[in-house]
């Protein structure tokens, strides 16, 4: 009985993404949670997912609010309360990991490649 009630829960709260041309969000009851309207999803990740219209990346939370602008080239799901991005301010581009506002706290350089862009017990991996 406990096991049925801890499924039924999860399948309330967590979203289950599908990924395709036009991505659309469900909950556990396969019922339409956000509007089709993103080109690409990713996972949630503490609250938040990556999306992606119009060639740009955004953040949405679990209610399909824009919480951080569409601007981005890249954008990665949020670890540890940081997410990387990279987009073109001004003809110059920047990279490196966000916070949940959208202000940069670790400018990356571009001749590096971070894997998976993920930090993991505050430690991220990269290679030049």
């Amino acid at each position: 009985m406990l096991k049925k009630i801890i499924i039924t829960i999860i399948g309330l709260f967590f979203a289950t993404i599908t990924v395709s041309c036009n991505a659309q969000i469900q909950n556990g009851n396969n019922k339409e949670v956000i509007p089709l309207q993103y080109d690409e999803v990713n996972s949630f990740s503490e609250g938040l997912a990556a999306v992606k219209k119009s060639n740009l990346w955004g953040y949405i939370d679990r209610y399909g609010n824009e919480v951080l602008p569409f601007k981005y080239s890249s954008a990665y799901s949020f670890t540890e309360g940081l997410a990387y991005v990279a987009y073109e301010d001004e003809e110059k581009y920047k990279s490196g990991f966000i916070d949940r506002s959208g202000n940069f706290v670790i400018q990356t350089s571009p001749r590096y490649f971070y894997y998976p862009y993920q930090f993991c017990d505050g430690l991220i991996e990269f290679t030049e």
